[in-house]
C-alpha cells in the first residue's frame, strides 16, 4: 500500500469515529434533558434522594460530553497532522524526482561545450547590434540629407 492509501483509510476511521463520537454526545444531550425534566418532577413530588441520584447522573453525562468533545478535537487534529503527511509525502515524491531529473540534466549539458557556445552566441549577437547601429546610422544620414533638401 502506498502513504496515500494508507492515510485515506485512517482519515476514513478517524471520520468514522467523529461521527460516532457526534451520535454519542447527542444522544447524551437528550438523556440529560430527560433526566432534567425526571427531577424536576420529582423535586415537585419532594422526593429530595431520587433528585440528588438523577443530579450526579447528570453531572457524570456532563463530563462525559466534556471528555468526547475533547476527543472529537484531538481525532479532529490527528486528521489535520495526516494532511500534514500527506501533502509532506507528496512533496517528497516530487523532490524525488526533480533531483532525478537535475541529476539527468547535469549528466546530459558537456560544461565546456555550453561555454563555447554562449562565447559564440555573444560574438554573434555583438555582430549583430554592430551591424543593427550600422543600419540606423545609415538611416540617420539619409533621413537627415532627405530632410536637407527639403
Amino acid at each position: 500500500k502506498t502513504v496515500k492509501q494508507i492515510i485515506r483509510e485512517q482519515k476514513r476511521i478517524n471520520n468514522r469515529s467523529i461521527r460516532e463520537l457526534d451520535r454519542e454526545l447527542n444522544r447524551l444531550k437528550r438523556e440529560q434533558k430527560k433526566c432534567e425534566n425526571e427531577m424536576r418532577k420529582l423535586a415537585k413530588q419532594g422526593q429530595n434522594e431520587a433528585v440528588k441520584h438523577l443530579a450526579k447522573d447528570i453531572v457524570r453525562m456532563k463530563a462525559t460530553q466534556t471528555k468526547f468533545i475533547k476527543l472529537k478535537a484531538e481525532l479532529r487534529g490527528l486528521s489535520a497532522q495526516m494532511d500534514t503527511m500527506a501533502a509532506t509525502a507528496q512533496l517528497q515524491t516530487a523532490m524525488k524526482n526533480v533531483s532525478k531529473t537535475l541529476v539527468t540534466l547535469g549528466n546530459s549539458i558537456k560544461l565546456p561545450q555550453l561555454q563555447a557556445a554562449l562565447q559564440k552566441y555573444q560574438m554573434e549577437n555583438e555582430k549583430m547590434e554592430m551591424k543593427q547601429e550600422m543600419i540606423s546610422d545609415a538611416m540617420d544620414d539619409v533621413l537627415d540629407a532627405d530632410s536637407d533638401e527639403e
